[in-house]
């Protein structure tokens, strides 16, 4: 028997969220002309998703951050490959692609989603 464990969470705002000293975030920004409903960031360690609690879809201009809290999640220090994902109207999980982050502590990362549709999809890292 398998488990699987998918911790909703993750805020928007007009800015990406800052990190602390005890914490690494990651902001995506949406620029895509389609919608989205859902943002997922994978580890070898955790399963998240980023969604508004009433189930709207995420605006075009909408940034939504991920905060990873040191030792809480994950030990900041080192390297980690995370995977994102898009979860369409459709509820259909488009794979955006793969990056090998640095962990450690005070970090931000700043992704754009940017695409006319969800054939063209792509993630671009900002900073």
């Amino acid at each position: 028997m398998t488990f699987c464990i998918f911790l909703l969470a993750g805020c928007y705002s007009s800015q990406a969220t800052e990190p602390t000293e005890n914490t690494m975030v990651i902001s995506l920004e949406n620029h895509a002309h389609f919608s989205i409903y859902q943002i997922e960031i994978d580890t070898a360690f955790t399963g998240n998703g980023m969604a508004y609690a009433d189930g709207s879809r995420i605006k075009k201009g909408d940034i939504m951050s991920m905060v990873f809290d040191n030792q809480q999640d994950f030990t900041l220090k080192g390297n980690m490959l995370f995977d994102f994902f898009l979860i369409s109207e459709n509820n259909e999980r488009i794979y955006l692609g793969q990056q090998n982050l640095t962990l450690k502590p005070n970090q931000a990362y700043h992704f754009e989603v940017h695409g006319t549709d969800i054939q063209d999809v792509e993630l671009v890292r900002v900073r």
